[in-house]
């Protein structure tokens, strides 16, 4: 018996049953399962925690093909006569812990009301992961007001862990002029 006495206090301490449930002939609660701090809350209630996909995107501008030049959205630039371009760089990236599967990407550059470029695609990222485009030329005219936008996901198809439109929408805008 106090073999099997020693066996049943270990078992109590392992699983820290209540000390009624595990109390050992002939000593009391405290003794077979050690001191007793309260009543032990349960929380039935826990969720698993599930980190969800969250995607966002960057446009970066540049003034030169290399990518050595950045502009800053809102810049005003001056050229020379001559034929004069802008380089643009789109990035998606799934900021998020799992993976974001079959979203859409759109990317459009307009010079005032006339488009210039639009394109579309569908996308899977896993976790952790970006998608960086190549360059993309876009090349001016004598007078230019550009806007580029992009957005990732916008029919809202992935749940994500950020669904604000702040980090899945990009803009930026230059006016450039070339004199000739």
């Amino acid at each position: 018996m106090t073999i099997l006495a020693a066996h049943a206090s270990r078992l109590c301490s392992i699983l820290a049953l209540s000390a009624i449930v595990c109390g050992v002939a002939g000593s009391t609660p405290t003794e077979a399962a050690g001191p007793i701090a309260g009543p032990v809350a349960r929380n039935n209630s826990r969720k698993r925690l599930v980190k969800l996909p969250d995607l966002t995107c960057t446009l970066q501008v540049f003034k030169d093909s290399a990518a050595n030049k950045p502009l800053t959205s809102g810049q005003v630039l001056g050229y020379g006569s001559g034929r004069h371009s802008v380089w643009v760089r789109r990035i998606v990236e799934n900021k998020g812990g799992q993976p974001a599967r079959d979203f859409e990407f759109r990317f459009a550059v307009r010079n005032g009301t006339t488009d210039l470029i639009y394109k579309k695609d569908m996308l899977t990222l896993p976790p952790g992961l970006a998608k960086i485009y190549p360059l993309v030329e876009v090349k001016l005219t004598s007078t230019n007001r550009l806007y580029m936008n992009a957005s990732v996901d916008p029919d809202n198809v992935v749940k994500e862990s950020h669904e604000g439109r702040y980090s899945q929408r990009c803009h930026f805008r230059i006016d450039a002029t070339v004199v000739a």
